[in-house]
């Protein structure tokens, strides 16, 4: 429903410069680099394309991750901060994350 809703205010701002995918295997993204990349995913695919979500980040972009719970919060951290991404921000509400990066 999430891609459904974007791609639906893709067509009423009239933008091309959005890319929108609904599936958990990240590497069928193109070679293309991202200023902004959100990812609504669980923990462990998070987690198993930090790279993939490295790759596909321009340098200096954001990555905003969600679909975790606040218990995985810290392993979420660790990870990305391993994969070359500063946590700059992030919401908690009803035990769900949203965590904010910057990549370096």
């Amino acid at each position: 429903q999430a891609v459904v809703n974007l791609l639906e205010n893709i067509r009423y701002n009239n933008t091309d410069e959005i890319t929108a995918r609904c599936n958990d295997q990240l590497v069928d993204f193109p070679t293309t680099i991202f200023d902004v990349v959100l990812a609504n995913i669980t923990r462990n695919v998070l987690m198993d394309h930090a790279n993939e979500l490295r790759r596909i980040t321009k340098k200096n972009g954001t990555l905003t991750l969600s679909g975790f719970l606040s218990k995985d919060h810290d392993v979420i951290l660790q990870t990305f901060k391993q994969a070359d991404f500063e946590p700059i921000f992030f919401l908690e509400e009803n035990d769900w994350i949203a965590q904010t990066f910057k990549k370096l």
